[in-house]
């Protein structure tokens, strides 16, 4: 097996671009229930927006 020796965090979105509406976009036709769904789950709890 080979080992690891390099990990690349990336933060700042530069390398991928990722956001969960790119996923949900293809769970929910209607953008009202999609955002609904992403306020009331864990991404949006309010303990997220504290940080």
């Amino acid at each position: 097996m080979t080992q690891l020796k390099n990990i690349v965090f990336d933060f700042g979105g530069v390398l991928i671009d990722w956001n969960p509406e790119y996923l949900y976009k293809k769970v929910f036709e209607d953008k009202a229930q999609m955002e609904h769904f992403l306020l009331s789950s864990a991404l949006g709890h309010p303990k997220n927006f504290l940080q």
